[in-house]
């Protein structure tokens, strides 16, 4: 009959603390790191291997090492369970904790319902995607059409956990919504009034749009063409890097200003304000 040693007891901890650190989200480097520091103080000789679909864990020196392969289903970033994780992996490396207490801690851990509900965290979703917006100084509309992908997107990630077989569609499907969120925004919004148009060229040119001979056909650029009126401040009408003229400069609902920019900016905020006598 086979007996229990005391690394065969370190091993199936290793085993069980690695399983619990690449659940919770730690990073292969960081994962591996951590195992390494706990053989050590357990005087355990193991190597550590991580993937995001698996954990090798191997213990032992020469002919008689034996490693383990665990398959590991990453169950999402837990901050809390991560910091606690953390918390107890420090005392154990430290001798403070045994593995025994370690592993009924890994236990409870992993048994622990999360600290905030889902109705706090599906709203979260929306909050974090609406401030995003504001950050990057999106309108009132950005922001809540930004908000409402994230609700969206906060529903799925909620599907996504009962139904393994469905997380895996759960970044293509976010990002797909997301992507055809603006499209459709951008095609239902209205006409912007005016565009003010600061030196720039071929990144206007409309003929990246609507020229499938121009050099620049394909191009992703900015729709100045579309607002109901174009001011355009340049020195001159001279062709940009792809040496084509700007259809843009060209347009009925384009206003051009021939000048230094600077200047031309400060009449315009001038006159806005009632000052000089300006029209």
């Amino acid at each position: 009959m086979q007996t229990v040693t005391n690394q065969d007891s370190a091993a199936v901890f290793l085993i069980q603390l690695g399983r619990a650190l690449h659940e919770a989200g730690f990073a292969a480097p960081q994962l591996e790191a951590a195992l390494a520091g706990v053989a050590e103080q357990l005087a355990v000789p193991a190597q550590f291997f991580s993937t995001p679909t698996s954990l090798f864990i191997s213990c032992g020196a020469g002919v008689d090492q034996r490693t383990h392969l665990e398959r590991v289903n990453p169950a999402g970033i837990d901050l809390g369970r991560l910091a606690d994780l953390e918390g107890m992996l420090d005392r154990v490396r430290d001798g403070r904790t045994s593995p025994a207490a370690a592993s009924l801690e890994i236990a409870t851990l992993a048994s622990r319902p999360r600290r905030y509900g889902r109705k706090l965290t599906y709203f979260s979703w929306g909050l974090a995607s609406a401030t995003s917006a504001v950050f990057l100084g999106g309108s009132l509309r950005e922001v809540a059409v930004a908000g409402f992908v994230g609700l969206v997107t906060g529903l799925a990630a909620f599907l996504a956990e009962r139904r393994p077989a469905a997380e895996r569609l759960f970044v293509p499907f976010a990002a797909a919504f997301a992507a055809f969120t603006a499209a459709v925004v951008a095609q239902a919004v209205p006409q912007v009034d005016v565009v003010l148009v600061i030196g720039a060229n071929d990144v206007v040119n409309p003929a990246a749009r609507t020229d499938e001979k121009s050099p620049i056909y394909g191009m992703p650029i900015i729709d100045a063409d579309k607002a109901r009126t174009c001011l355009a401040i340049k020195r001159s009408k001279n062709p940009g890097f792809a040496g084509i003229d700007n259809q843009l400069y060209f347009m009925d609902n384009t206003l051009m200003v021939f000048g230094d920019a600077k200047q031309v900016v400060q009449g315009i905020l001038s006159a806005l304000k009632g000052e000089g006598g300006g029209h």
